[in-house]
């Protein structure tokens, strides 16, 4: 499987047909470089005369060696505030430029990756549909970039969605830790499934030594004691294969989804994006590990604007490859 030779093609392709999209987008892009630069510049003349002012205003009542490091400090104090404060007057055209490249480009490349399918940059989904996949418990949750459409006449929707589990000791919370940032998916199924199957990404338990099935760590100890996920009896289903990369629990002990050669598809794609899955009912939920998708595009590298159309392409061609895995074996 070569995304990167595929998506390459796909991607001249679409540089040819919407050439006068990208000719607007690079006329914005300069126009926003421009007014970054001039806003710089006032930026640093003003910290300039802030800083003869300053001078000024000392030497008169200090010794030269007072002056020396009163300009000193003040030197590091604006040099510091300078990024800060560029950050927070950016430029109008940077924003335009930002929101004319999801409209020109990501908009109509998600139509070309596949055309039923449609981009929402500001929309959103509730965090209650986000739940329902009992894959884990956030505290805090936020949706933004939604995709809708259908795929194969299947009802679709993505979104970005970034979220944070809160650790508990008792009543005191210690610490919130990011537990998911990438691309949250939900097909809906021709055909209800006859096990609820919970494929999920051992990394993420290991690296924040938690698991996001359970409420905190003493439930975690517990849950994972009983093979129980939110409350629900389960089996974990063992599978030489993909062991190391997953914890399979199933509502069916005889499960046979995960076969050998799903197991052998699935280990591949995980070794191009991490992932983990859920089939509840008639409906299929992924998650994609990609904390970079729709990133605003970077002014100084053009690069950049075409590794985030790869981003969406790579976590939308692995959601349509597992579904398809996965419908057939329903």
């Amino acid at each position: 499987m070569n995304l990167e030779n595929n998506f390459n093609e796909l991607y001249n392709n679409f540089l040819i047909e919407y050439k006068s999209s990208f000719d607007e987008i690079a006329d914005q892009r300069l126009k926003a470089l421009y007014e970054n630069k001039k806003n710089k510049i006032i930026v640093r003349n003003v910290e300039i005369l802030l800083l003869i002012v300053l001078i000024f205003s000392f030497i008169n009542n200090k010794t030269a060696g007072e002056i020396t490091v009163a300009i000193f400090m003040i030197y590091i104090m604006l040099s510091l505030t300078f990024p800060i404060i560029i950050v927070m007057f950016k430029n109008n055209s940077y924003r335009e430029y930002d929101t004319i490249y999801k409209e020109k480009i990501t908009r109509n490349f998600i139509r070309y990756i596949c055309p039923t399918l449609e981009y929402y940059p500001n929309d959103y989904i509730e965090y209650n549909d986000y739940k329902n996949i009992a894959i884990e418990n956030c505290i805090n949750f936020y949706s933004k970039n939604v995709i809708k459409g259908t795929y194969k006449n299947n009802r679709f929707i993505a979104s970005k969605i970034h979220s944070q589990y809160t650790h508990y000791d008792g009543p005191i919370e210690l610490k919130r830790t990011r537990s998911f940032n990438g691309l949250y998916v939900k097909f809906e199924l021709s055909k209800n499934s006859n096990v609820d199957l919970f494929v999920k990404a051992k990394s993420q338990l290991n690296d924040k030594l938690y698991d996001t099935f359970a409420l905190d760590f003493n439930h975690l100890m517990q849950s994972e004691k009983n093979n129980t996920i939110s409350g629900y009896k389960f089996s974990l289903i063992e599978n030489d294969q993909l062991n190391n990369i997953f914890s399979i629990y199933s509502s069916n002990p005889n499960c046979e989804i995960i076969d050998q050669e799903i197991s052998s598809i699935l280990r591949e794609l995980y070794n191009i994006q991490e992932f983990e899955f859920v089939i509840k009912k008639n409906y299929l939920y992924i998650r994609l590990w990609n904390g970079y998708l729709f990133s605003e595009p970077a002014l100084k590298n053009e690069e950049f604007a075409k590794k985030i159309l790869y981003d969406i392409y790579k976590t939308i061609y692995l959601s349509f490859y597992i579904f398809d895995i996965i419908e057939k074996k329903i």
